[in-house]
């Protein structure tokens, strides 16, 4: 008897020691399942990212408006994201974008004065960001430069064939990168000088530029045919007095803070002043030609105020609407 209650408790103890090794055992599985969830040193990315102080140091975006001009950079390389803030973070409003589709969203945005981008990147290469960006009315004026590390001439030259202004190899020297950025900015600053000759009428005879000055109108149809659409609706309905931002915003199918940055970038004026300056200048024309008086011709270009076009004209040439017509008249 006494043995058999010997074999029945050793029994019980072997089944509660098997019970709490399966109960182990499932917990190391758990365990194990849950490890193979988590990335190894192995699956860690090649480069380091970076320290978060760092980015913390280096604010990548700035949301008000300086005087700087706007850089957009697209890259999904953390290093070189660092590297290129660096490099130009002081000198100008620094975005950035981490692959093309966010770039281009960021690009119609912003409205950056020069985009720096990657090809070989996530959701959308280079290649395809350029050629959306060169193929949108709102967007194909903004210069951009490509890096790659693909150093075969037939990727240079799709890129070139997109669209894109200029290309660097990596790894590319930071003073070659930098002239190049300070070489088409400076193209798009010289065409904003030609809009203030082209927008800002003067008192002074400028008549031996004319010629030229429509041999001009046809490159900037090529280079910008954004605003040279928007200067012919604004010529073509000068005399219409319901003309407004409104008006051309439907006409140039843009919504209106779209309008308002394109026009503002690449001219450096507002719809409204353009809009102003216009009809300035086609009232200093019926001056001219004899056509209206002072009062007549401010009507005929949609001022109800004499007061304010008088005030909008000495803005603009420098002296008073009756000073202008008499010296045409003794100029005559």
């Amino acid at each position: 008897m006494i043995i058999f209650i010997l074999i029945i408790s050793i029994l019980l103890i072997l089944l509660v020691v098997q019970h709490l090794h399966c109960r182990q055992l499932k917990q190391k599985i758990a365990l194990l399942e849950a490890a193979s969830h988590t990335p190894s040193v192995e699956q860690a990315p090649i480069l380091s990212p970076i320290p978060e102080e760092s980015t913390k140091e280096l604010p990548i975006e700035k949301e008000k408006e300086t005087n700087k001009y706007k850089l957009l950079v697209i890259e999904d390389h953390k290093d070189i994201q660092l590297y290129l803030k660096v490099l130009f973070g002081k000198e100008y409003e620094f975005h950035l974008a981490e692959n093309g589709e966010e770039g281009l969203k960021k690009a119609q945005d912003i409205m950056p004065d020069l985009i720096i981008t990657d090809i070989m990147m996530p959701v959308m290469d280079g290649f395809e960001c350029t050629r959306l960006l060169k193929e949108d009315i709102t967007t194909c004026h903004i210069p951009i430069i490509q890096l790659t590390a693909l150093s075969d001439d037939h990727n240079a030259i799709k890129g070139m064939e997109l669209g894109a202004d200029d290309y660097i190899i990596k790894p590319f020297s930071p003073e070659v990168l930098r002239t190049k950025v300070k070489r088409l900015i400076k193209s798009r600053s010289d065409l904003k000088d030609f809009y203030t000759h082209l927008l800002l009428p003067s008192n002074e005879e400028n008549n031996p530029h004319e010629t030229n000055e429509e041999i001009t109108l046809k490159k900037l149809e090529e280079q910008d045919p954004f605003i040279s659409k928007l200067l012919q609706i604004v010529d073509k309905n000068i005399l219409n007095k319901d003309l407004n931002t409104k008006n051309l915003a439907d006409e140039m199918s843009v919504s209106l803070p779209t309008l308002y940055r394109k026009v503002k970038q690449s001219t450096g004026f507002t719809v409204v002043e353009i809009i102003r300056s216009a009809r300035i200048k086609k009232a200093s024309d019926m001056l001219k030609e004899h056509t209206h008086t002072v009062a007549e011709a401010a009507e005929a270009v949609g001022y109800n105020d004499l007061y304010t076009f008088r005030k909008h004209f000495v803005e603009i040439y420098g002296i008073k609407p009756s000073e202008f017509y008499r010296d045409i008249e003794r100029d005559e």
